[in-house]
């Protein structure tokens, strides 16, 4: 019996789930830190999305190579950018507290990069 669908399977939905606990935290921070303060948002963002990062990498994907975790990371901004037009279209107006808002194109950038680049810090240089 082949069991690789399953495995696949299985894989993506632990990435999904991992994505789900960061952007949560993300827009957490969204809400509640970075109306006092930008610079701390973005600083919290990042920490959790660093954190989970580490998480799932601890956690799931100890021998993931240097590809596969940036592959994790491609799919989690991935998720984001439907989350967000998903979102926007449902309610109406531009939203964008998963990946930042283009009027701070800096902050965007390293939150893109972030999202990209975090489960591949954790990973294993090679196979």
């Amino acid at each position: 019996m082949d069991t690789t669908m399953p495995r696949v399977a299985a894989r993506g939905a632990v990435v999904v789930l991992f994505w789900i606990a960061a952007a949560l935290l993300v827009i957490a921070a969204h809400r509640t830190v970075e109306p006092a303060s930008a610079a701390a948002g973005v600083t919290l963002k990042i920490v959790a999305i660093v954190g989970v990062a580490f998480a799932y990498v601890r956690l799931v994907a100890r021998t993931a190579t240097l590809e596969q975790a940036l592959g994790v990371g491609v799919a989690w901004l991935a998720l984001d950018i439907v989350a967000e037009v998903v979102t926007a279209s449902m309610v109406g107006h531009s939203w964008f507290e998963l990946i930042g808002s283009p009027a701070k194109p800096a902050l965007r950038d390293l939150m893109l990069v972030t999202w990209i680049v975090a489960p591949a810090i954790f990973a294993r240089s090679q196979s």
